[in-house]
Order: structure tokens, then C-alpha cells, then sequence
């Protein structure tokens, strides 16, 4: 079933969008964001039966039909990852309904992964349609590498990881320049926004002695040929993720460069700072 067959999705798709829409000065941009929380809030909390148990994948869903049209850095981009910010702070749950349930309060941003990981898919390379998917994946990457670090914490952490592997651990002789520097991209971005939050958590698991299992060090948190012989959340595959990106940055990369001067990858592996945004 198509997400636009679920009126509840196009219902809230036009909501969101046409309090995107509205125009303000830029300096009243968090208001604007702070009133679009409030409707996807009351979105949710006047949801009827049997709509209520999906009314968060049903918010989730409307914003990526949104995020995948606007580019990084748009208006409409940082109003939407205010708005979740927005969401994330507040202690009450979606509807009176879930009163009871801690995993739907919004500061847990509820089914947030799980639309993500339904809603993951990388451009076919050889697609006739590649460019279009590349400028949605990229699009849909920056936005939701802003929201899944609203409330502090990154959230579900597979997927900058898969991203950082894809580009950083494969080997590049053989993908077109276009795919690289796409992969990259990607990558890079994650960093900017989530590098910080991303150490945190390698540095939680080395120094909690964690161990994943074998299913997941070679699925979820796979690495590639390129990491060999390194633990899947270690300091060591970080450092080797930055000393990629400063080789990147030294040869010209203008992605990469942006993000080694980021102060939160500029500490990273060095002194074992935390940093983020």
C-alpha cells in the first residue's frame, strides 16, 4: 500500500506544508518552527481510532515526502528540524491514549526509526532515474542527519555508520566519480551534523567494555574491506574515518574540508574530546 493511500499522510502532508509555507521575517523562524510542533502535535493528539497507533509513522512519512524535495540548507529545512527539536523536549505523550507508554512520549520521538529504516533506500547506480534519486538521498540524508540528534542523543546509529563505511571503506576505483563524490557527500554530512554524538557513543562503548554480537558486526555496523581487523564501534575506525576525510580535505575536497574544520573532528582521536553540534 503506497504511503499516499492513507489519507491520515496527505492530510498531514498539507498541514505541514502549508505551515512551511507561510511566510515570516527570518528572524521569526523559531516561532515559525515552534507553531508547526504544535500542529504536528496536535496532529497526533486529536487522532481517532484506529489512526492514533500510526499517527507518529503517519508525521514521520509526511515530512520525508517533504525533506526529499527541499535542498540542504533550505528555510523550510531548518524550520522542520527546529520543529522536531521542538518535540523532542517536551514530556507528554503523542495523545492522552498513550499516557501510559513511555516509548510513545514525544521526547522519545516515537517510530522515527522505523520510518527511517522503511524508507532507506540508496540510488540504484545504474537506474535510469539516478540523478532524481541522487538529489533525493542526499536531500533526505541532510535532514534527518539534523533530526535524529534533536534530543542530545543520536538515534539509530546504523545509519551514519553505514553511510561513513559506504564511503570511506570500499574500494573507489571502480564507481563512476559522480557516485563517489555523492558517497562522500553523504558521509561527510553526517559528520558535520551527528561526528560529535557519534564519538560519544564509540567512546560509551569502548569504555563500557560493550561487545555487539556477530550478527551485528557484520550487518548493521558491518565494516568494510577497507577496516579490516577493527572492532565495528571502536575509537580506532573513527580515527580512521578522519584521517580519510584529512587526506580528502588536503587533496582539494571541498565536502570533506568543510568538515575537518568542524572543532568536533578536529579533536576527535586525539585527545579523546567530545565534541557536536
Amino acid at each position: 500500500m503506497s504511503e499516499w493511500e492513507w489519507p491520515e499522510v496527505t492530510a498531514a502532508f498539507n498541514v505541514i506544508k502549508a505551515t512551511l509555507q507561510y511566510p515570516v521575517d527570518e528572524g521569526e523562524l523559531g516561532s515559525k518552527a515552534a507553531r508547526l510542533a504544535d500542529d504536528i502535535a496536535f496532529i497526533c493528539k486529536t487522532a481517532a481510532d484506529p489512526f492514533y497507533s500510526n499517527a507518529a509513522w503517519v508525521i514521520w512519512e509526511s515530512i520525508l515526502q517533504i525533506v526529499y524535495c527541499i535542498p540542504p540548507g533550505h528555510s523550510w529545512q531548518e524550520c522542520l528540524v527546529q520543529a522536531v527539536a521542538n518535540l523532542s523536549c517536551r514530556e507528554e505523550p503523542l495523545s492522552s491514549k498513550f499516557k501510559h507508554s513511555e516509548a510513545f512520549m514525544w521526547k522519545r520521538l516515537p517510530d522515527l526509526n522505523r520510518t527511517l529504516l522503511e524508507r532507506w533506500n540508496p540510488p540504484q547506480y545504474d537506474g535510469r532515474d539516478f540523478a532524481e534519486e541522487l538529489e533525493r538521498y542526499t536531500n533526505v540524508n541532510s535532514s534527518f542527519a539534523r533530526f535524529t540528534g534533536a534530543s542530545g542523543r543520536i538515534r539509530f546509529l546504523p545509519l551514519p555508520i553505514a553511510q561513513l563505511r559506504i564511503a570511506h571503506e570500499e574500494a573507489s576505483e571502480n564507481k563512476d566519480n559522480s557516485v563517489v563524490e555523492y558517497q562522500l557527500w553523504v558521509a561527510t554530512e553526517w559528520i558535520i551534523y551527528r561526528g560529535g554524538q557519534l564519538l560519544e557513543e564509540f567512546i560509551d562503548w569502548e569504555g563500557n567494555g560493550q561487545e555487539l554480537d556477530d550478527e551485528e558486526e557484520t550487518g548493521i555496523y558491518g565494516r568494510g574491506p577497507l577496516a579490516a581487523g577493527m572492532r565495528s564501534l571502536s575509537i580506532n575506525r573513527w580515527i580512521s574515518w578522519k584521517r580519510r576525510l584529512t587526506e580528502i580535505a588536503a587533496s582539494g575536497g571541498g565536502q570533506a574540508g568543510k568538515c575537518y574544520s568542524q572543532p568536533n573532528l578536529a579533536r576527535t582521536g586525539q585527545d579523546g574530546g567530545r565534541g557536536g553540534r
